[in-house]
């Protein structure tokens, strides 16, 4: 596979990671978006039914809207404009602000009551510890026995507010209402239409920051309808609905489309990782190098710059090592010891550092190499592709240079009797081999594409 098919393989990958994601992004907010719209509908129809179901004209006909509320919604308040509870169901402690009893009502016994809207009640008051229970129904004509149910049901709310505010509506006779107040004047349980005032703002205060509120450390979605005559506001409905399920359900698809989204991109990883790892050069040690014979991607070069066998310093020895790096660039990496002679013996780097005018040591010798091979492939693909370190060996010093495979064509400068040359080098077995154009334009076009 050459490079531009490889590079349009990797980069398809990561195409296709980034698509998918978001993809995977777009569905989590459209199924978030649909929840919410679904819910948001079904809250809006609740709060319709009940402002329908007022029907006020001039004044408040409740007894009506008592006997619709059989079909009501489980989560409402409806508050007249003057901040009387008219109606309450399915009450989360912390919906209402803090509230006022009915005036007049006495304590232990069955009291008359005229609401602020002209609706009569009898109400009965029981005194806990630490609040008050307040039982009622809307007056009516079968009448007989609403002392005696009033007393009985007050009585099972226990002696205690915490005891009163665990009680559930279902164990309280169907036309009894009801509410647990403390002494703050919190309303810690209600249902019904017990008639508490309390500060007409402070309930829409309470749901001024959106339509996704947290009551009792639990999420719900409110939504706020106000029942006017004309421009005069006479109430205010609020429905309201747990979406603690809806929300696992967004999490869930949340957490699916990162997993899913994640897989992409770790695939995309895995296939960039191995592209990259394939294009290194092979890493070895000191030693595992030269326990090796020469061949495609070792190679023993006894020097720099000193020609050990006719004792002088000479650039055939730097040409060589040039040529050596640049094959290793333009086939499979390869790693090259400086100092070991192609009969593996080790002669060290003493005689290069003789050659070495300001820092006759490892440090002057790499500095020296660097300048030699950053002059001959380029500067940038020598800090790409090319690490110089060093190893003792039979206590001599060995110059280990590693190299990666280049993702470009390194063609080198040769002077030639006819002039400078450029040549293409690759490793052919445990030799060095120039390319001719014509084998050097195949082979670019196989390895890189160009």
């Amino acid at each position: 596979m050459n490079k531009r098919t490889t590079t349009l393989v990797r980069y398809g990958l990561l195409f296709f990671a980034v698509c998918f994601s978001l993809v995977a992004l777009a569905q989590y907010l459209f199924v978030r978006s649909q929840l919410d719209r679904t819910i948001s509908a079904e809250l809006r129809r609740s709060a319709n039914a009940i402002r329908r179901e007022i029907a006020y004209k001039d004044k408040w006909e409740l007894a009506g809207f008592r006997r619709w509320l059989v079909d009501a919604p489980q989560n409402y308040v409806v508050m007249a404009s003057n901040g009387l509870l008219i109606d309450v169901e399915g009450l989360v402690p912390g919906l209402l602000p803090r509230v006022s009893l009915p005036g007049g009502v006495a304590v232990g016994r069955s009291s008359p009551f005229e609401s602020s809207v002209g609706e009569r009640w009898h109400l009965f008051v029981r005194a806990l510890d630490g609040g008050k229970v307040i039982v009622g129904e809307p007056d009516s004509e079968n009448d007989s026995d609403v002392e005696k149910r009033l007393a009985t049901n007050a009585e099972r709310f226990g002696t205690t507010i915490e005891q009163a505010a665990q009680l559930r509506e279902r164990f309280i006779d169907g036309p009894v209402d009801y509410a647990v107040v403390n002494e703050a004047g919190e309303v810690l349980g209600a249902a019904g239409g017990i008639p508490l005032t309390m500060e007409a703002r402070r309930l829409t205060d309470t749901f001024s920051t959106g339509p996704q509120i947290r009551l009792a450390g639990k999420p719900y979605y409110v939504v706020t309808m106000a029942v006017s005559e004309g421009i005069d506001p006479i109430a205010t409905v609020v429905v309201f609905k747990n979406i603690s399920l809806e929300r696992r359900i967004a999490r869930k698809a949340r957490t699916f489309n990162a997993a899913a989204a994640g897989m992409s991109w770790l695939i995309t990883g895995i296939v960039f990782g191995i592209y990259g790892y394939s294009q290194r050069g092979i890493r070895i040690s000191c030693e595992e190098a030269y326990s090796s014979d020469e061949c495609q991607t070792i190679e023993f070069k006894s020097s720099l710059r000193w020609d050990h066998e006719n004792q002088a310093r000479t650039k055939v020895m730097e040409g060589a090592i040039i040529k050596t790096v640049a094959a290793f660039l333009n086939t499979d990496g390869g790693v090259l010891l400086i100092g070991v002679n192609d009969k593996k013996q080790v002669l060290g780097l003493e005689a290069d550092y003789n050659t070495l005018t300001t820092k006759p040591n490892k440090d002057g010798f790499e500095l020296a190499l660097q300048q030699v091979l950053s002059k001959a492939i380029g500067a940038d693909s020598y800090v790409r592709d090319v690490r110089v370190g060093f190893c003792n060996m039979d206590g001599k010093e060995i110059c280990v240079v590693s190299v990666d495979r280049s993702q470009k064509p390194i063609i080198i400068e040769e002077s030639t009797p006819a002039g400078t040359q450029p040549t293409l080098y690759v490793r052919v077995g445990n030799a060095t081999k120039p390319l001719n154009l014509k084998e050097a334009l195949d082979y670019s076009k196989e390895r890189w594409g160009i």
